[in-house]
């Protein structure tokens, strides 16, 4: 039995707009990563001249996974209390969890960058790449389980 089923009526009808908040911080997310991947860009472009890019790229990349995990913890909680069963919507929730793990792994491979010319940079570029068309897809995902 759904936890949502024993909840009073009132609180039973905040699940719904707990979603929407769900889906709208999810849709944040993946602006952010697209800006993320835009700074990306830049430094790669501009290189040396892109000093403020750079810090910005930095300090906003800190940020991203823990984010996302408050994203998919958020979403293992609505799921439970609302369906009862957290593998109710598998390819979300499998997705999910490998863009945070993507994610984790390009964070510590960023960190690790030694200069323009690291070989690490191109793998940091194509799990980023990865990253951003796993959200894409996790977002058309999200939005066939709302509608």
């Amino acid at each position: 039995m759904p936890v949502g089923e024993a909840l009073p009526p009132e609180l039973r009808a905040l699940i719904p707009w707990l979603v929407l908040a769900h889906a709208l911080f999810g849709t944040a997310l993946l602006l952010l990563m697209m800006r993320q991947g835009w700074l990306g860009w830049c430094i790669a472009r501009h290189g040396q001249n892109s000093a403020s890019a750079a810090r910005t790229h930095l300090q906003s990349g800190r940020w991203l996974p823990h984010l996302l995990e408050i994203q998919l913890l958020f979403g293992l909680l609505l799921v439970g209390v609302d369906k009862g069963e957290l593998m109710r919507f598998a390819p979300h929730l499998l997705l999910g969890c490998l863009l945070l793990a993507l994610t984790y792994a390009n964070a510590r491979f960023g960190m690790q960058l030694k200069g323009p010319d690291d070989p690490k940079r191109r793998l940091h570029k194509k799990i980023g790449m990865a990253m951003l068309s796993a959200m894409l897809l996790q977002l058309l995902l999200g939005l066939g389980i709302m509608l």
